[in-house]
Formats: structure tokens, C-alpha cells, sequence
């Protein structure tokens, strides 16, 4: 998880903004980003018991921003729908070439600020050469935001 909460509270505007966690796994990231007053919550998760287990567990959450995508993210094609995505390091080098490239033509289509939280960002030249600026990057955690 992220280290600190000002990460997300130095964000201009929550209530308008919409979050995607794309491998979202089991779900924790949602738990964790539904106390932010994000507007959407929403998670992507390929692996059928993953995301079974996140329904799960977004159900005991009972909040109704929270919603689930059983998809491969790289077939995802709501991308222009959020302005924040968070990830866990969830997928190989080739995969994430292909998420960047989904979110870059999603900014092309939509035109707003967009923010990347990144857990491990073991691929973090990806977004800086996609044209990301980095707000942070540790080995722990990686910001990058896309605007014009």
C-alpha cells in the first residue's frame, strides 16, 4: 500500500476523480482507496479466483463506487473513463508496454491531468519514456502524472 496518505490527499478534488487499480487482485487496494472519497472505485483483475475473492470482498465493503472487471487489462478498453490508476506491479514488461500505450491513447481521446500510483515500479522507465513526469519514485513507490 502506499506509504502515505498525503500521496492522495495533495490530489486536487477527489470527489470528482475516478480510480482504477488495474490487477487489482483480491481487492485491498479498493478497501484501502474508498476512504479517499474518490467518486469511482474501480478494479481490473484477469485471474477468475482473484477477482471472485475481490467481488467477495467488495461485497462485505458494501460501497457502492466500487466496481470489478473480470478482463485481461490489456483488453480493457475503459481507460478514458479514469484519471487515476494505481498498480501493484501486477503483470510482466510486455504487458505493461501495453496497458502504458491503452492509457496513452485514452489521454489522446480524453485530454485530462492523469495520475499513476505505482507499488513497486520495477518498470518505472516505461512511463518516463512514454512522456510521465515522475512525482516520486522509490523503490517502493512510483507517482507519474501525463498532462499537457
Amino acid at each position: 500500500m502506499l506509504s502515505s496518505r498525503r500521496n492522495f490527499e495533495e490530489t486536487e478534488n477527489l470527489r470528482k476523480r475516478f480510480i482504477l487499480d488495474i490487477g487489482c487482485g483480491k481487492g485491498l487496494f479498493l478497501y484501502y482507496a474508498r476512504k479517499f472519497k474518490f467518486k469511482k472505485i474501480d478494479g481490473v483483475e484477469y485471474s477468475k479466483e482473484l477477482f471472485a475473492t475481490a467481488k467477495a470482498n467488495a461485497k462485505k465493503i458494501a460501497d457502492a463506487r466500487i466496481h470489478l472487471f473480470n478482463c485481461d487489462a490489456r483488453d480493457f478498453e475503459n481507460y478514458a473513463d479514469y484519471n487515476f490508476f494505481y498498480l501493484c506491479n501486477p503483470f510482466s514488461k510486455e504487458v505493461m508496454e501495453v496497458v502504458i500505450s491503452k492509457i496513452l491513447e485514452s489521454y489522446e481521446s480524453n485530454n485530462r491531468k492523469i495520475t499513476v500510483y505505482y507499488q513497486f515500479p520495477f518498470f518505472k522507465d516505461l512511463f518516463a519514456d512514454n512522456g510521465f513526469k515522475p512525482k516520486l519514485c522509490t523503490f517502493l513507490h512510483g507517482v507519474f502524472v501525463l498532462e499537457a
